[in-house]
This record gives structure tokens, C-alpha cells and sequence, in this order.
């Protein structure tokens, strides 16, 4: 039997693997970060009616993680995750008025599907849809580990994507959060999370 290190491990290793082969993907386009940004073939300065795929690296108010993006065609990305990220944040005070703070970091995996929603009315509006600059719909399922083993944890989310300049993203997502270990939990989910695109 595999150790849970030996596996997280592995999962890991398959996810960069993943991430590689990706690059090479036929469908949708390839951000090309030293490219002019000019208008192409059916775009209007930057603005585009498909998802492209892009490298980043993101911060949301803990933790750091590396993902990649992968067109899948159309409006569908896949996004691998891999890093330190938040497991929880309290903040709490107690009758006698004492503040206490509790912040909480596990080495996380998480696979994404994405489907951007608003690349059509934000073309017709006028505004820029540059590297995937949309809201969206997105099922990510995410794998933590705790410590002592893996949670797994699925969240039903809706989202908002706005890119500034040729390399960054700011994204909030907000939704359920269905996590599960000995027994299952349901919390609110709220994120923020600032992306640098390469």
C-alpha cells in the first residue's frame, strides 16, 4: 500500500506531466506573451470568441499555486493546481474581548473544468475578452493534504475573471463547498485570487 506522502507524490508528478503534454494541445490557442498584441483572424483588438490556454502563477490571501490553463475548444478550459493553499481562515473574539486569528495552509492538487460564460456579450459590449476575460462556471475538485490524509473537497462555483495589462488576472469565485473525510462538511466558499500570467 502506498504511502499518503508517496501518493501526493505521485499525483503531483501526473500533474506537471499533464501540464507539459497540454502545451501541445491542438484545440483553442496558445497565449504567446511576447506576441504583439494585434488584431488576429476573427478578433477585435484582443478580444476573442474561445478560451485560450496560459501558464500562471496565483495568490489568493494564502498560499501560492502554479496552474495551467488548457483550451479545451470554445467556451471549456481544463485547469491543473498545484501548491499551498488555504484550508481555512477564523477569526474570532471571545466575551472577555481577546481577538484570535487562525489561519490554515495544506499542499493542494485541484482540477478544474471551466466553462467561461459572457466571451459573446462582452464582445457585443465592446470589452475586452483578452486571455479569457469572462465570468464563468466552474467545478473544481481539489485534493489537501491535512497532515494526518487527504480531504477531498467539490465546489460548485460561479466566478468573475478580469485580466489588467498582458499579464494579470484578478479572479472572485464564490459557491458551496462540499468537503470529505471521515465525514462530509458543507461550507460557503468566497475567494480572491490575483493572477500572473506567462
Amino acid at each position: 500500500m502506498k504511502s499518503p506522502v508517496l501518493s501526493f507524490v505521485t499525483a503531483l508528478s501526473g500533474l506537471f506531466l499533464f501540464a507539459a503534454v497540454s502545451v501541445a494541445q491542438p484545440y483553442g490557442a496558445y497565449y504567446d506573451p511576447h506576441a504583439p498584441r494585434r488584431p488576429q483572424p476573427g478578433t477585435i483588438l484582443g478580444r476573442t470568441g474561445y478560451a485560450v490556454s496560459n501558464h500562471s502563477l496565483s495568490a489568493q490571501i494564502l498560499g501560492v499555486e502554479y496552474s495551467f490553463e488548457g483550451a479545451l475548444g470554445g467556451n471549456f478550459t481544463l485547469i491543473g493546481r498545484a501548491g499551498l493553499v488555504p484550508t481555512g481562515i477564523m477569526l474570532a473574539s471571545s466575551i472577555s474581548g481577546t481577538f484570535n486569528a487562525h489561519f490554515n495552509l495544506a499542499a493542494g492538487l485541484t482540477l478544474e473544468p471551466r466553462f467561461y460564460t459572457s466571451f459573446d456579450r462582452r464582445a457585443r459590449l465592446g470589452r475586452s475578452t483578452f486571455m479569457n476575460s469572462s465570468d464563468f462556471v466552474s467545478f473544481p475538485l481539489q485534493a489537501l493534504w491535512a497532515g494526518e490524509g487527504f480531504v477531498f473537497a467539490f465546489t460548485p462555483q460561479y466566478g468573475i475573471r478580469r485580466t489588467t495589462g498582458d499579464h494579470w488576472a484578478h479572479e472572485f469565485t464564490f459557491g458551496p463547498r462540499f468537503a470529505f473525510f471521515d465525514d462530509v462538511a458543507l461550507s460557503p466558499h468566497v475567494s480572491y485570487r490575483l493572477v500572473f500570467m506567462f
